[in-house]
């Protein structure tokens, strides 16, 4: 026979915590340094460009549910064209993960709950939801972009002196992009049987969507193909040409550095290095593809920096929690104790040299 001996908890442990499973994380980025990175500098190196999807054809996906709700005359209410966006992105999303290229590594909108539905389902995947929110994935991610690329018009836009009650396309390009992502899926099952419907919908119905309508399957559409890419690249009446400037710059970066270094199309830190690389050449240049490389560079050298400040902010919550006692303790006595750490502390070494601390050495080093 075994006695376990329990520690008792900590005076002033809360006794509802039970705290052999309470677990304190530092969470993912807890000085939201990452988030001014994506919400806020990324937008400005490559406007319209959405950060978080490495397919293009989210492009060509909502602007057709977009067109499909206006064609079908559906009831022009926010909250009808939320529901249905979110149905929509449902159905499709459960035709990515079927997909026989890319659904085991696919991540659409509402994954988390999708893939173990769609895991389940022997024969039919019943119908749902994408995600809890205003508008679905179109919403929470898609409609920036799109309407930054000036493809969607906003519910509250101003058209005929009057404001519209529900998310439309907004150009002819617009219309000709969902245009051809019907003509793609046009002759599926899924489209002319299932598209809206309520029942569930076959796995075999799903598969054979995805081999028309999923994201991987841009490339066999061409002249779909060209006109996202125009979306993106091309200066036309309505969107800012600056803005498309910066698309062009920062694609034309990575397709560069790409013919010496192809790693970095797929490796965000083999990007880094070779940007690293690029910035050294144009010191005192002038040019576009100086003030690309020196913009990007700028980035990476506030991800290298944010990086070391998380290592500190971790390490110094890892010591308060240790140390703090139950009472709190004061800013003074804390510092007294990183002081100790400090000094206690070995001398830290880097490989092949030892790093300068002041601040007039050139970022790079």
């Amino acid at each position: 026979m075994t006695i376990e001996l329990v520690k008792p908890a900590p005076v002033g442990w809360p006794e509802w915590v039970d705290r052999h499973q309470f677990i304190v994380k530092d969470g993912r980025d807890p000085l939201g340094l990452e988030t001014i990175t994506t919400d806020r500098i990324v937008p400005l190196l490559v406007p319209g460009i959405l950060a978080l999807s490495s397919r293009a054809r989210y492009v060509s996906v909502h602007l057709f549910l977009l067109d499909e709700f206006a064609r079908r005359r559906l009831e022009p209410t926010a909250a009808n064209q939320s529901v249905y966006m979110r149905r929509c992105e449902y159905d499709f999303g459960a035709a990515v993960l079927l997909c026989e290229r890319c659904g085991a590594e696919a991540a659409p909108v509402g994954t988390r709950t999708l893939r173990p539905i769609v895991r389940r389902a022997k024969n039919e995947v019943p119908r749902g939801f994408s995600v809890d929110t205003d508008l679905g994935g179109y919403g929470l991610y898609y409609r920036t972009p799109l309407r930054e690329l000036g493809l969607v018009a906003q519910a509250g836009t101003l058209m005929d002196e009057q404001p519209i009650p529900i998310d439309l396309l907004a150009s002819p390009r617009a219309v000709a992009i969902a245009d051809a992502y019907r003509e793609a899926i046009k002759d599926t099952v899924f489209y002319r049987q299932y598209f809206l419907g309520q029942d569930p919908i076959p796995r075999a119905v799903l598969q054979d969507f995805a081999k028309a309508g999923c994201l991987c399957r841009l490339v066999e559409s061409p002249h779909e193909v060209g006109l996202v890419r125009g979306a993106f690249f091309e200066e036309w009446g309505g969107v800012d040409p600056e803005t498309v400037r910066r698309r062009r710059q920062a694609f034309a970066l990575m397709l560069r550095l790409a013919e010496t270094t192809p790693e970095v199309l797929v490796d965000q830190a083999q990007h880094r290095r070779a940007t690293w690389a690029a910035l050294e050449g144009t010191v005192g240049e002038s040019s576009a593809w100086a003030t690309t490389v020196q913009r990007w560079a700028a980035l990476y050298g506030k991800e290298y920096y944010q990086d070391g400040l998380l290592v500190l902010w971790r390490g110094v919550n890892r010591l308060g929690r240790e140390h703090c006692p139950p009472d709190g303790m004061p800013p003074s006595a804390f510092l007294d104790l990183v002081r100790r750490q400090l000094s206690s502390a070995s001398s830290a070494s880097v490989p092949t040299r030892s790093p300068s601390m002041a601040h007039s050495p050139p970022t790079r080093s």
